[in-house]
């Protein structure tokens, strides 16, 4: 199997503040899933979802966005992108053996 991805998902820091700066600088980040029972409008109750059953769910669409690998995606806007994104990573450090 190999499989085409069109979008390559990056966890980062402080998602809305990413999102508004990457539009103002013509940077094309997706951000798919905002709510763990996508899409956003699903009304959580319908299918008695209570915030707080799946954390990890909830704290990856506070923190995930996406970057293009469509062909317009070259080399050029690949490291434009990287550039900007990586002042919205988190580095932590590895414990010490």
């Amino acid at each position: 199997m190999d499989p085409v991805l069109v979008r390559y998902p990056v966890r980062i820091v402080e998602k809305d503040k990413a999102l508004a700066g990457a539009a103002k600088a013509g940077i094309e980040l997706g951000s798919w899933f905002e709510c763990p029972l996508h899409p956003v409008e699903t009304p959580l109750s319908a299918y008695d979802y209570q915030i707080g059953m799946c954390p990890e769910a909830e704290r990856a669409a506070g923190q995930v966005v996406n970057l293009p690998l469509h062909p317009r995606a070259g080399e050029r806007t690949a490291r434009r992108t990287v550039d900007f994104i990586s002042r919205f990573t988190q580095v932590t450090s590895k414990p010490s053996a």
